[in-house]
């Protein structure tokens, strides 16, 4: 995983910062189940008129974010994202199982 920091000014480039986001929950780990409390927790999202895929921390200043793929279509980003809402799948919650997932898909 490739972390940058500054997300607040990376999310204002006006490309981003016009286009509307598909949101794909707010309680991702970096790697693992919610068994025991982890902090903090990520927030996936798509930012539609550029494909990009990406997690942000969510902590108080939300400064942290990682890059995670860029997929230009929708359903394709919706095939990536396959499981991740339902419990027991292995990308549920799972920021290093979303990416293992993406590399197979794209290998």
């Amino acid at each position: 995983m490739k972390f940058q920091n500054d997300y607040k000014k990376w999310i204002k480039k006006p490309t981003r910062a016009k286009s509307g986001e598909v949101d794909f929950g707010a309680n991702w780990l970096l790697n693992g189940r919610d068994q025991q409390p982890q902090f903090p927790r990520w927030r996936v999202s798509w930012i539609v008129d550029t494909g990009e895929l990406y997690a942000v921390e969510l902590t108080q200043t939300m400064n942290r974010f990682i890059p995670l793929t860029t997929i230009s279509d929708r359903s394709k980003v919706e095939n990536a994202l396959d499981g991740w809402a339902t419990y027991g799948y292995a990308i549920y919650q799972n920021i290093a199982a979303l990416l293992a997932q993406i590399e197979r898909m794209e290998a």
